[in-house]
């Protein structure tokens, strides 16, 4: 008995942080590998921020305390500091933004399945709110997305209201061989509001949804590889323009595989 009470709790360790099964989701013959309902009071070791420094180009800095758990939800907070980073980077710009990205790359990784967020995403200019998957080796190499894989953006957001969201993929690099497909979606109200993002990622397509409903489809670069989940919020030129602190929201973060889930733990390399 006390050998299958230690297997039961092995199992839930494994497949489920806070995961609830839901099969209210846009595809069939999925089941619930991981999710992550943030409805815990400490957030869960498997996010990690990412990419901590000077990003974009635009006084945007990822810190590490810019993400946060607040009414069940995954916070991330955009706000313009005006202490000792405006003061180290001054010389370079005129005001630096805090900003926040998390991922899983240090815990899990995941090859194919249904990926789904339900999230809020900021209304203000020069703010981009962005759920993807990222290859850990993508910077590897720019001519095999079979091998280095392919950055998924599933959602996101580039300008706030003054742009259109989208999906995206990007392969090959960010160089001179770079090579990206996507979709604008025109469709302003998705900002400033709560959406369910998924995607459905095979080993011969991408799906991408919106409230259940697809909006894009590609057979476009499928990538090959085990990869990683991003929650990220970043700054761009216009970002003078918002009203601040502004907040990107995630309700959850679920993921579904079929059949037997390949769920990779542990740093891939």
């Amino acid at each position: 008995m006390h050998k299958i009470f230690l297997i039961i709790i092995c199992i839930s360790y494994i497949y489920s942080n806070n995961a609830q099964i839901n099969d209210d989701i846009p595809v069939e013959g999925y089941e619930l590998v991981w999710a992550d309902e943030f409805n815990s009071e400490e957030i869960d070791s498997s996010w990690k921020a990412r990419g901590i420094g000077l990003r974009g180009g635009t006084g945007g800095y990822v810190d590490a305390n810019q993400f946060m758990l607040k009414d069940s939800c995954m916070v991330l907070e955009v706000r313009e500091d005006t202490g000792e980073l405006a003061l180290k980077f001054k010389a370079q710009f005129s005001r630096i933004y805090k900003t926040a990205m998390i991922s899983t790359l240090e815990s899990k990784l995941f090859k194919y399945g249904y990926f789904e967020t339900r999230m809020f995403v900021s209304d203000q200019p020069g703010i981009n709110s962005a759920f993807w998957l990222q290859s850990p080796v993508y910077s590897g190499g720019d001519d095999d997305y079979k091998k280095y894989g392919v950055e998924i953006d599933i959602l996101e957001t580039m300008y706030g209201v003054n742009k259109w969201p989208y999906h995206t993929l990007h392969w090959d690099g960010y160089a001179e061989n770079w090579k990206n497909k996507g979709k604008i979606l025109k469709r302003k109200e998705i900002v400033g509001s709560w959406h369910v993002i998924g995607l459905e990622w095979t080993e011969k397509y991408y799906t991408f949804y919106i409230d259940g409903k697809r909006t894009f489809k590609t057979r476009k670069a499928v990538s090959q590889i085990p990869e990683f989940i991003i929650l990220s919020a970043e700054v761009k030129h216009n970002i003078d323009d918002a009203k601040l602190p502004s907040e990107i929201r995630y309700d959850y973060v679920r993921v579904y595989q079929k059949n037997k889930p390949t769920l990779r733990t542990g740093r891939f390399l």
